[in-house]
């Protein structure tokens, strides 16, 4: 029995020649615009000014008599772009023609149109189509093949720019995340976002804060996944806080104290610093990416967006802190910036009743022109004498008006004014105990024995003036310096004045809340009377005896 021969056709030579010279058509076709799109990218183009190539390219190669690309812009919004066509134009004859699913040949008036949808990473992203003369439109598997390749081609660039603006949108929102007035707050946000777009473990922030003598002290911030799981303020890491107390100069680049609590091989660092020529450590952070990828090269380049963005604000924040620790201690600096608009709410200028304190040097010019005389010893004596005199009265409340020359002048009450007037007069009256305590063991220490060997020495100690009255308070001036503004302000000045050394002097007020507050526990003397320069009536006054019992 002869054996069964299953056969196949045999494409006849000129076929086969026909399909070879459409294949290497399309090869042509698909690097001439990969050339065209190149160019443009080199150039800058916008997607307009690209289609716009590729169009004349199109009109010129294929010979369509309208095309048009409806897809999303660089804002990402959809928008038509056509040649010899316009949306209006397109709609009225078809309406259902800019969103179709699947492949569509049209015949609309004396055209053919040919339209597909535009598919990026199997998501529809607009459509695409060409209009050939109804009489002699080519054939559609032809005209498909070609948009096809045409698609293609466009598909990297359209990824491209989706990839961009994303990248964009993540650093704007980063940005804007980062101005919120708290700090935390705005790395909170800003983290979230990065987390989004750059797969991470572990985030850690660790940055340079100053204490009231503008020493450098190390502030942290640890995130596992976007969730924030240490602070150095509120809930710290006790291994981290414990590697800081060792004085380990963590923060330093090259460091590796820190590979005891982050193993250095899992993490990525990025050092912060301010400046161009003179560049100042601000801080560092260090990433961690999940185990089984690493950062790419898109990844790299937000995360080094990020620390550009996050290092402008530790510099804006360091710089607003140093401008509040003027006048505030650490603890009221904090309270403060958690609220985003704190400055209008605490710092405003407002009336308010508050506590005043002037505490000045007695016998300054003397103890300056006859024993001190050098003026670095003088500024080391003012320094020395402000700064404890300064530290007494912050754990108390108050805030520091202005040190002028020898004089410092406290107010108690701002920023918050969430006292009791007799806690505030309490407060006002212990500071004022606490310095002229203070006064003396700073000039009985080793280093004020050239004073102690004067015999002026007798003659050297603090005179303090207090009132407890209403005053404008609040950032005020050019400068906005924390000030107040009355006539009870003035008077105090003036009944400082009228203090000798260790003498603490009250005005009536004071007096009156402490006693109701605490009866029998302050001892007073007075009332004193005195005629004051530019007042017209004598100041009535009282005059603290010893220490409260």
């Amino acid at each position: 029995m002869e054996e069964e021969r299953t056969t196949r056709p045999v494409a006849a030579p000129n076929d086969l020649q026909r399909q070879v010279e459409h294949l290497e058509g399309l090869l042509a076709l698909a690097e001439e615009i990969d050339h065209l799109i190149e160019g443009c990218l080199k150039s800058h183009k916008d997607l307009a000014s690209t289609l716009c190539v590729v169009f004349d390219f199109l009109e010129e190669r294929l010979g369509p008599t309208a095309m048009y690309l409806h897809t999303q812009n660089e804002d990402l919004r959809p928008t038509f772009y056509g040649r010899n066509i316009t949306e209006d134009e397109l709609t009225r004859g078809a309406p259902q023609i800019l969103s179709v699913g699947e492949r569509l040949q049209q015949t609309i008036g004396d055209r053919t149109w040919f339209v597909m949808p535009l598919d990026m990473a199997g998501d529809t992203i607009g459509s695409f189509g060409m209009a050939f003369p109804a009489a002699s439109a080519p054939a559609a598997d032809v005209v498909f093949r070609q948009m096809n390749l045409i698609a293609e081609e466009l598909d990297n660039y359209f990824f491209g720019i989706q990839e961009s603006r994303y990248k964009h949108m993540n650093i704007m929102e980063i940005q804007r995340c980062l101005k919120a007035r708290s700090l935390s707050e705005a790395i909170d946000t800003a983290i979230s976002i990065l987390y989004d777009v750059v797969p991470m473990d572990e985030f850690v922030l660790l940055y340079l804060d100053e204490d009231l003598a503008g020493g450098k002290i190390v502030q942290y911030l640890v995130y596992r996944g976007c969730k924030k799981e240490f602070d150095s303020i509120d809930r710290p890491m006790p291994e981290l806080d414990a590697l800081i107390r060792r004085g380990g100069d963590v923060v330093r680049p090259g460091n590796r104290d820190l590979e005891q609590v982050f193993p250095a091989s899992a993490m990525t660092e990025t050092i912060l610093l301010d400046g161009l020529v003179e560049e100042t450590l601000v801080g560092k952070i260090m990433i961690k990416p999940p185990s089984d990828i690493g950062f790419s090269i898109a990844s790299r380049e937000m995360i080094q967006v990020f620390a550009e963005a996050l290092r402008q604000r530790l510099v804006d924040f360091n710089r607003e802190k140093n401008m509040l620790r003027q006048f505030f201690p650490a603890d009221v600096i904090r309270r403060m910036m958690r609220e985003p608009n704190y400055k209008a709410k605490y710092l405003s200028p407002r009336k308010a009743d508050i506590g005043i304190l002037f505490a000045d040097v007695s016998g300054f010019t003397k103890l300056s022109e006859q024993v001190l005389r050098d003026p670095p010893r003088i500024a080391r004596f003012i320094d020395g004498w402000s700064k404890g005199g300064t530290e007494r009265f912050f754990p108390l409340g108050g805030t520091l008006d202005k040190l002028v020359g020898d004089c410092l002048i406290a107010l108690f009450g701002p920023p918050f004014y969430d006292r009791t007037p007799a806690q505030v007069a309490f407060d006002t009256l212990r500071a004022a105990v606490a310095i002229r305590t203070f006064t003396r063991e700073f000039l009985a220490a080793p280093e004020n024995a050239d004073i102690q060997a004067s015999p002026f020495s007798r003659e050297f100690g603090v005179a303090i003036g207090l009132n407890y009255c209403s005053a404008d308070v609040g950032l005020i001036g050019p400068n906005q310096d924390l000030t107040a503004f009355s006539s009870g302000m003035n008077n105090t000045a003036r009944l400082q004045g009228l203090a000798k050394a260790g003498e603490i002097l009250v005005f009536p007020p004071i007096k009156d809340l402490v006693e109701q507050a605490e009866p029998g526990r302050w001892e007073f003397e007075g009332p004193f009377t005195a005629s004051v320069k530019n007042v017209q009536e004598p100041i009535s006054y009282f005059k603290l005896v010893g220490e409260p019992r």
